[in-house]
C-alpha cells in the first residue's frame, strides 16, 4: 500500500466518524480532513518520492556507514544529533547505537 491511499483511508474513516456524530467535534474533524487533504496536494511530489522509495516496503536502517552522519553520532547527544539530521528517526538511531554495540563486541 502506498503512503497516499494509506492517507486516504484514514481520512475517508475520520470523516466518517465525523459525520455520524452529532456532537461540537464534528466540524473540527472536517476542517481537520480539508486540511490535511490541502497539505498532501501541495507535498504530492515529496508523497510520490516516498512511495517509490518504499514501494518494496518501509524498513528501518542503521547507517554505519555514512561517515558524516557517524561522526555527528559520536559528538552530539541523541537529541542534538536527531535534531540536526531530522530526516533519521530514533528508531534509526537506535537501532544504529546496538549495531555499533554488537560490532564493538564482535570485534574485541
Amino acid at each position: 500500500m502506498n503512503l497516499r491511499r494509506a492517507i486516504d483511508i484514514v481520512l475517508n474513516e475520520a470523516e466518517v466518524s465525523a459525520l455520524g456524530n452529532r456532537d461540537d467535534t464534528q466540524l473540527d474533524v472536517l476542517k481537520s480532513i480539508e486540511l490535511v487533504n490541502d497539505f498532501f496536494s501541495w507535498v504530492a511530489d515529496d508523497v510520490k518520492i516516498w512511495d517509490e522509495m518504499t514501494k518494496d516496503g518501509y524498513e528501518i536502517h542503521d547507517f554505519l556507514d555514512d561517515h558524516k552522519k557517524m561522526k555527528d553520532f559520536e559528538e552530539l547527544s541523541k537529541e542534538q544529533f536527531l535534531k540536526k539530521h531530522p530526516f533519521i528517526k530514533e528508531s534509526e538511531y537506535n537501532l544504529t547505537r546496538s549495531e555499533q554495540k554488537n560490532n564493538k563486541e564482535y570485534n574485541e
